[in-house]
């Protein structure tokens, strides 16, 4: 008998290529080649189900889409450069229901846009491409987390929620994943075979999981476990803290003061004719010093008169605080007097109260103001900043060494007691004492000592983090 060709009529009779029918039945493919056959099968219907929800129901379905993808934080889909369409479109073909957006057409009942298009065209599509589409709805999109990888080839994921861990043959992801990383995407399978089909395309660093536990622990409830099911009904939730997580990695930080407000450099320029006037209506604003202790540092023209002088304009001492915070530097210099303030809500302030201070022995001429940025950014532009050889030398010293060896013994020593944010305003020890708020702990105290790998040598905590862990039994 003669050996079927691949591209032969199916003996079977069903019409098709061999290739595309029982092949696949009679023969036990390596993983890489049903990983290809996946991809093939991805791309082609990628585009074929496209078109054919454009057809159905016009090209407003991907606005439509996106508002319910988006929890309707956004109204308007636009393609180019979105960084989640390696989400969106394996969610929209495979995934979404458009029933609540189209009631008007009876046949759509809860399929999602793949299932409708395999109805219609079952009879053109090989037995690998029905499995292909048929295996993807009821798996959810998790968070997984990176346990090994094996570069352009494998990487085995643990599920954050249901603790399955599943070797999963994929490339592209194995080039920029690192162990301990967390990703959110959706794993079939397929013939055995693990493959992921939409993924993020930002790793979520291991510091995240202490956010997603309290999302496990609302998934879990009542349930003795969290199964596939319960994903798939919690999955506009997850998909939700994906979009959260996603906007806190990657929306630019806001830094600022000790006050709260966001971080500028303001400097309130006034012109002056008195310096010695000036420092004379202002020097109560530095109000710790003698008048002696605020003239060491100052400069004097040939005639004694007062020429420059430097001094910090202090807020009232809280009844928590050692000592009372700097709000602005002063500095008077011959016919200027500049305020250097850090917010812009310091700089209407001080203005407002210089002016009501010095009346008319100053007239306002400008604030210069710079963001934080545009600050960092001009010294990172300009000359390279050298190490001050006294201050190294000080650093290296044994009583430097020791200090520090005490600051940081007391401080861990206090943190054990201490209230922190992250376990929810609880302390370490309060926290051993649940089973969800213990595993926050422990995953606290190992991104701390992720953290420790890059600091410099004379402040690392390391042996301190492995003492709060025997103190409290961990």
């Amino acid at each position: 008998m003669s050996k079927i060709g691949r591209n032969d009529p199916c003996p079977c009779g069903s019409g098709k290529k061999y290739k595309k029918c029982c092949l696949l039945k009679q023969r036990d493919f390596s993983e890489e080649y049903i990983w290809k056959l996946a991809q093939e099968a991805d791309d082609k219907f990628f585009t074929e189900i496209i078109r054919f929800a454009i057809i159905k129901f016009g090209p407003e379905i991907f606005d439509f889409a996106w508002q319910d993808f988006t929890e309707f934080r956004e109204d308007e889909f636009i393609e180019e450069e979105n960084p989640h369409n390696q989400l969106f479109f394996p969610w929209l073909l495979y995934s979404w229901l458009p029933v609540d957006f189209y009631p008007q057409m009876h046949d759509l009942k809860n399929n999602t846009i793949a299932e409708l298009f395999l109805k219609k065209n079952i009879l053109n599509l090989s037995d690998f491409e029905r499995d292909f589409i048929r295996s993807i709805k009821t798996n959810p999109f998790s968070f997984y987390e990176v346990m090994e990888i094996e570069y352009d080839q494998s990487i085995v994921l643990k599920d954050f929620f249901t603790g399955k861990v599943e070797k999963v043959i994929e490339h592209k992801v194995t080039h920029h994943a690192k162990i301990t990383d967390i990703i959110y995407c959706r794993v079939i399978q397929i013939h055995n075979v693990n493959l992921i089909l939409g993924c993020s395309t930002i790793a979520i660093p291991a510091k995240e999981k202490i956010r997603l536990l309290d999302l496990k622990t609302d998934i879990l409830g009542n349930h003795k476990k969290i199964t596939k099911s319960l994903l798939l009904e919690w999955s506009d939730d997850i998909r939700l803290e994906y979009m959260n997580v996603f906007e806190a990695l990657t929306s630019p930080p806001i830094f600022v003061n000790k006050t709260g407000d966001p971080l500028s450099f303001n400097d309130i320029k006034f012109e002056i004719s008195n310096p010695s006037k000036i420092w004379e209506l202002l020097k109560h604003l530095d109000n710790p010093f003698t008048e002696e202790e605020f003239l060491e540092e100052a400069e004097f023209d040939s005639n004694g008169k007062l020429h420059k002088i430097e001094f910090n304009w202090l807020s009232p001492k809280k009844r928590n605080e050692l000592t009372p915070s700097i709000y602005a530097h002063i500095q008077i210099e011959e016919n200027e007097l500049v305020i250097s303030v850090n917010s812009n809500k310091r700089a209407n302030y001080a203005k407002k109260k210089i002016k009501s201070l010095l009346g008319k022995n100053a007239k306002y001429k400008m604030t210069v103001t710079k963001s934080f940025e545009a600050a960092m950014k001009e010294q990172s532009d300009g000359p390279g900043v050298h190490h001050d050889p006294k201050m190294q030398e000080i650093e290296e010293s044994l009583e430097f060494q020791n200090f520090m060896d005490q600051y940081l013994e007391n401080h861990w020593e206090n943190w054990i007691n201490d209230k922190v944010p992250a376990l929810g305003n609880i302390t370490p020890k309060e926290a051993m004492k649940k089973e969800s708020t213990k595993r926050k702990l422990i995953l606290l105290l190992e991104e701390f000592e992720r953290n420790d790998e890059h600091v410099d040598p004379i402040i690392k905590q390391l042996k301190y983090i492995n003492l709060v862990r025997r103190e409290l039994g961990l």
